[in-house]
Protein backbone atom coordinates (compact mmCIF):
# COMPACT_ATOMS: atom_id res chain seq x y z
CA UNK A 1 0.00 0.00 0.00
CA UNK A 2 1.65 3.50 -0.97
CA UNK A 3 1.41 6.22 1.48
CA UNK A 4 -1.11 8.81 1.89
CA UNK A 5 0.78 11.18 0.26
CA UNK A 6 2.82 11.59 -2.99
CA UNK A 7 5.95 11.25 -0.64
CA UNK A 8 7.03 7.76 -0.29
CA UNK A 9 7.85 6.30 2.95
CA UNK A 10 10.74 4.34 3.66
CA UNK A 11 10.51 1.92 7.25
CA UNK A 12 14.33 0.67 8.03
CA UNK A 13 13.46 -2.71 10.87
CA UNK A 14 16.91 -3.40 12.46
CA UNK A 15 18.36 -3.45 15.80
CA UNK A 16 21.56 -1.74 15.00
CA UNK A 17 21.41 1.62 16.22
CA UNK A 18 24.26 2.67 14.40
CA UNK A 19 23.07 0.92 10.81
CA UNK A 20 19.46 2.89 11.10
CA UNK A 21 21.51 6.33 11.27
CA UNK A 22 23.67 5.86 8.88
CA UNK A 23 20.69 4.54 6.62
CA UNK A 24 18.62 7.99 8.03
CA UNK A 25 21.59 9.94 6.61
CA UNK A 26 21.90 7.99 2.83
CA UNK A 27 18.48 9.01 2.51
CA UNK A 28 18.19 12.53 3.85
CA UNK A 29 19.48 12.94 0.41
CA UNK A 30 15.98 11.94 -1.18
CA UNK A 31 12.43 12.92 -0.34
CA UNK A 32 10.45 10.47 1.43
CA UNK A 33 9.54 10.12 4.89
CA UNK A 34 12.00 7.68 7.28
CA UNK A 35 10.53 5.76 10.05
CA UNK A 36 12.46 3.16 11.61
CA UNK A 37 11.85 0.43 14.47
CA UNK A 38 14.57 -1.71 16.15
CA UNK A 39 12.68 -5.35 15.81
CA UNK A 40 10.77 -7.57 14.14
CA UNK A 41 7.52 -7.11 16.80
CA UNK A 42 7.80 -3.39 16.09
CA UNK A 43 8.57 -2.81 12.62
CA UNK A 44 4.89 -4.63 12.20
CA UNK A 45 3.26 -2.23 14.12
CA UNK A 46 5.03 0.72 12.31
CA UNK A 47 4.14 -1.29 8.61
CA UNK A 48 0.76 -1.63 10.03
CA UNK A 49 0.54 2.15 11.30
CA UNK A 50 2.20 3.51 8.46
CA UNK A 51 1.96 1.78 5.45
CA UNK A 52 4.83 2.04 4.14
CA UNK A 53 5.77 1.86 0.24
CA UNK A 54 9.79 0.40 1.23
CA UNK A 55 10.94 -1.74 3.39
CA UNK A 56 14.47 -2.51 4.42
CA UNK A 57 14.70 -5.54 6.68
CA UNK A 58 17.41 -6.62 8.81
CA UNK A 59 17.54 -11.23 8.60
CA UNK A 60 19.44 -11.57 12.30
CA UNK A 61 17.57 -9.95 14.60
CA UNK A 62 17.06 -10.55 18.48
CA UNK A 63 13.27 -11.82 19.02
CA UNK A 64 11.75 -12.54 16.15
CA UNK A 65 13.96 -13.23 12.70
CA UNK A 66 13.98 -10.93 9.55
CA UNK A 67 12.59 -14.07 7.69
CA UNK A 68 9.59 -13.95 10.52
CA UNK A 69 8.81 -10.61 10.16
CA UNK A 70 8.88 -11.02 6.30
CA UNK A 71 6.36 -13.38 6.06
CA UNK A 72 4.10 -11.17 8.69
CA UNK A 73 5.01 -8.04 6.91
CA UNK A 74 3.37 -9.86 3.76
CA UNK A 75 -0.15 -9.85 5.52
CA UNK A 76 -0.24 -6.71 7.21
CA UNK A 77 1.66 -5.06 4.14
CA UNK A 78 1.03 -7.05 1.32
CA UNK A 79 2.19 -4.02 -1.43
CA UNK A 80 5.08 -3.15 0.63
CA UNK A 81 8.48 -3.67 -1.25
CA UNK A 82 10.93 -5.44 1.50
CA UNK A 83 14.56 -5.12 0.84
CA UNK A 84 16.06 -8.34 3.24
CA UNK A 85 19.71 -7.06 4.78
CA UNK A 86 22.46 -9.57 5.65
CA UNK A 87 26.03 -9.50 6.84
CA UNK A 88 24.84 -13.70 6.73
CA UNK A 89 23.69 -14.70 3.28
CA UNK A 90 23.44 -17.93 1.94
CA UNK A 91 21.58 -19.61 -1.12
CA UNK A 92 19.13 -20.95 1.24
CA UNK A 93 18.36 -17.59 2.81
CA UNK A 94 18.30 -15.77 -0.34
CA UNK A 95 15.59 -18.61 -1.60
CA UNK A 96 13.65 -18.35 2.09
CA UNK A 97 13.15 -14.12 1.27
CA UNK A 98 12.21 -14.75 -2.38
CA UNK A 99 9.74 -17.38 -1.12
CA UNK A 100 8.16 -15.02 1.05
CA UNK A 101 7.81 -12.19 -1.46
CA UNK A 102 11.51 -10.38 -0.69
CA UNK A 103 11.30 -7.82 -3.30
CA UNK A 104 15.23 -7.97 -3.54
CA UNK A 105 18.28 -9.12 -1.33
CA UNK A 106 21.67 -7.11 -0.20
CA UNK A 107 23.98 -7.90 1.97
CA UNK A 108 25.56 -6.28 4.36
CA UNK A 109 27.78 -3.91 4.69
CA UNK A 110 26.35 -1.73 0.85
CA UNK A 111 27.75 1.00 -0.52
CA UNK A 112 25.36 3.93 0.04
CA UNK A 113 25.01 4.25 -4.00
CA UNK A 114 23.72 0.69 -4.18
CA UNK A 115 21.40 0.60 -1.60
CA UNK A 116 20.23 4.09 -2.42
CA UNK A 117 19.55 2.36 -6.72
CA UNK A 118 17.97 -0.78 -5.25
CA UNK A 119 15.53 1.63 -2.88
CA UNK A 120 14.78 3.73 -5.98
CA UNK A 121 13.98 0.54 -7.98
CA UNK A 122 11.77 -0.79 -5.10
CA UNK A 123 10.20 2.64 -5.22
CA UNK A 124 9.50 2.45 -9.10
CA UNK A 125 8.31 -1.22 -8.73
CA UNK A 126 6.10 0.05 -5.82
CA UNK A 127 4.80 2.69 -8.05
CA UNK A 128 3.92 0.11 -10.80
CA UNK A 129 2.54 -2.58 -8.43
CA UNK A 130 -0.13 0.68 -7.12
CA UNK A 131 -1.14 2.12 -10.58
CA UNK A 132 -1.67 -1.75 -11.11
CA UNK A 133 -3.73 -2.36 -8.39
CA UNK A 134 -6.00 0.60 -9.15
CA UNK A 135 -6.36 -0.80 -12.98
CA UNK A 136 -4.28 1.99 -14.68
CA UNK A 137 -1.14 1.42 -16.59
CA UNK A 138 2.05 0.77 -15.13
CA UNK A 139 4.56 2.84 -16.68
CA UNK A 140 6.04 -0.26 -18.18
CA UNK A 141 2.29 -1.37 -19.00
CA UNK A 142 2.78 -4.54 -17.14
CA UNK A 143 0.05 -5.93 -14.40
CA UNK A 144 0.76 -6.49 -11.28
CA UNK A 145 0.98 -10.10 -11.45
CA UNK A 146 4.00 -9.57 -14.12
CA UNK A 147 5.79 -7.16 -12.15
CA UNK A 148 6.23 -9.55 -9.27
CA UNK A 149 6.43 -12.64 -11.21
CA UNK A 150 8.88 -10.53 -13.34
CA UNK A 151 11.48 -9.29 -10.88
CA UNK A 152 11.27 -12.64 -8.98
CA UNK A 153 12.57 -14.60 -12.36
CA UNK A 154 15.58 -11.72 -12.55
CA UNK A 155 16.65 -12.35 -8.92
CA UNK A 156 16.31 -15.99 -8.78
CA UNK A 157 18.50 -15.95 -12.23
CA UNK A 158 21.03 -13.20 -10.95
CA UNK A 159 21.34 -15.06 -7.50
CA UNK A 160 22.10 -18.28 -9.43
CA UNK A 161 18.78 -20.36 -8.25
CA UNK A 162 16.46 -22.20 -10.21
Amino acid sequence: MASISNTPTILVIDDDDDLRYSLKRVLSTRTCNFIEADSGEAGLLMAEQHGPDVILLDNRMGGMSGIEALQHLRGANPNAMIILMTAYGTTQTTIEAMKFGAFDYIMKPFDPKKILSLIDSALAASSDLDRANQGKKSETGLSAEEIDGRHYRQFVCDAGGV
